[in-house]
């Protein structure tokens, strides 16, 4: 049998296994505490439209970051894959199938979820939907939708003995007797492909929301001059009115200052956790002749990013 190397010495992976599990420990703590939260307090945070679909992503980013810690622990004892100078897998094919099979539908669904986080800002803020609106025109759909094609989408790759050994964890690959390595770059291309989407569509409704904000501004602040000259040429006005719209401006100006800051904390993180590693990927697929014999520093990244991104979030 074939075996890969894609360690240079058992050092190494013992270091960066210990920096993947401390960052997928985190994204578990992080996701728990989440559904723990909306789940204890069903009267007020359950019954929004913005709680349920946070509820949703975290239910699957906590599947999904398990599973991620469960690493090689999952992985088949004998593998082709060896890790320095000897295999560390632990499991079987069973549980390497149930492993791959939740991280390949957390990696589809918890880009989407945040995507249809970022609408409900979008729809919210630029549209004033109210919470019954968003319910009937909006969640229902996105729960339906995301759950329904990711679950399809993930289940496909059982039929074709697609989730493998993968690095520190299994996923959809492809090994010398299981899986074809064509439909191994279909799937991961939906999965790269589904990330960039997602990636535009949240840049793309932050910098909306950002726009709306301060067009708003401008025009209330321009409201509130025209109405002040108008009550100087009256002779109407008083220190108190000046000073009242002097506040009502900063305050204004202040809120679109959250504004930024808020599409910047919820795009950076998901940049950082999710494009960035995609995009360092697809190049090393690229190139993937030149880097075959040992880890690639795009696993590094995001091991390291995901959990610190996640724990911002």
């Amino acid at each position: 049998m074939v075996k890969y190397q894609f360690f240079a010495t058992d050092q190494y992976y013992d270091i960066v296994s210990i920096l993947y599990r401390c960052s997928a420990a985190l994204s578990v703590f992080g996701s728990a505490w989440i559904v723990a939260e909306i789940i204890s307090n069903p009267k007020k945070k359950a019954t929004t439209c913005y709680h349920r679909l946070l509820l949703g992503l975290s239910s699957f980013d906590l599947l999904c970051s398990i599973c991620f810690f469960a690493g090689t622990w999952a992985q088949p004892s004998i593998s082709v894959w060896t890790y320095g100078s000897t295999s560390r897998g632990n499991g079987n094919i069973t549980t390497c199938n149930i492993s791959g099979f939740f991280i390949f539908l957390g990696s589809l669904a918890i880009p989407w979820y945040n995507v249809s986080i970022s609408i409900y800002y979008y729809l919210a803020v630029c549209h004033s939907w109210r919470e019954l609106r968003m319910k009937k025109s909006f969640e229902r759909y996105v729960h339906a939708v995301i759950c329904s094609i990711a679950m399809l989408v993930a289940i496909i790759p059982f039929f074709m003995d697609l989730y493998n050994p993968y690095f520190f964890y299994c996923f959809v690959a492809t090994l010398p007797d299981r899986g074809s390595i064509a439909a191994q770059f279909v799937f991961q291309g939906i999965y790269m492909t589904s990330v960039i989407l997602c990636t535009g569509v949240i840049i793309c409704m932050m910098f909306r929301i950002k726009c709306h904000v301060t067009s708003t501004t401008r025009q209330s602040e321009s409201y509130e001059i025209s109405s002040y000259l108008t009550k100087v040429k009256k002779g109407t006005t008083t220190s108190t009115k000046r000073q009242m719209q002097s506040r009502r401006s900063r305050r204004k100006r202040k809120q679109a200052s959250e504004v930024t800051t808020m599409a910047l904390l919820y795009s950076v993180p998901f940049i950082v956790t999710w494009f960035i590693p995609v995009m360092w990927f697809l190049c090393l697929q690229i190139s993937w002749a030149t880097s075959f014999k040992i880890i690639s520093n795009r696993e590094v990244l995001h091991v390291v990013s995901e959990g610190q991104s996640r724990g911002i979030l």
